[in-house]
């Protein structure tokens, strides 16, 4: 018997996806847009363009290139936030003023990102002073009530660190 998915008609080759649209999607991704923006932005499905991704070898490497460029220029952004840009703002006087902003936030992602060993979150425990714990399992015994109990009242004291039992 045939599977739902035997009985599907086979799709056409990628639909729609003309050299210029093809080029207009992957300018689009390089500007940041997401796979469904670009796709829409040139009338076509976010299917059609893992689709043709799936299909086409040098569309996957263009699409790489283009989201890697998109990256690029994120990061560029995010330094330009992180170490301040000027920004025209109006007083309450209605004045127009330039005044620096940052983001100490987007900095110290920067940095993770560049140097994650040094600027990771750290946990640093530290251990002051070892002990030894010995347990010394003591005799039971089951009393006439069926319960148990211990065997005698003797009791080892525990020993601290380099003492010895005399």
């Amino acid at each position: 018997m045939a599977k739902a998915s035997d009985r599907r008609k086979p799709r056409k080759a990628i639909q729609g996806f003309t050299p210029k649209k093809r080029a207009q999607f992957l300018a689009a991704l390089a500007l940041g847009m997401t796979v469904m923006e670009a796709a829409k932005k040139v009338g076509l499905s976010r299917r059609a363009a893992y689709s043709l991704r799936d299909r086409d070898k040098e569309f996957a490497a263009e699409w790489d290139a283009a989201y890697e460029e998109s990256t690029e220029r994120l990061e560029a952004e995010c330094f330009q936030r992180a170490i301040g840009k000027e920004k025209a703002k109006l007083t309450k006087d209605g004045e127009l003023v330039y005044v620096e902003e940052h983001s100490d936030l987007l900095l110290m992602f920067l940095l993770k990102a560049r140097k994650p060993k040094m600027y990771r979150e750290q946990v640093d425990i530290n251990v002051k002073e070892e002990r030894r714990i010995l347990i010394d399992l003591l005799p039971v015994e089951r009393g006439e009530d069926g319960r148990l109990r211990l065997a005698d009242d003797s009791v080892t004291p525990l020993l601290g660190p380099g003492e010895e039992e005399g």
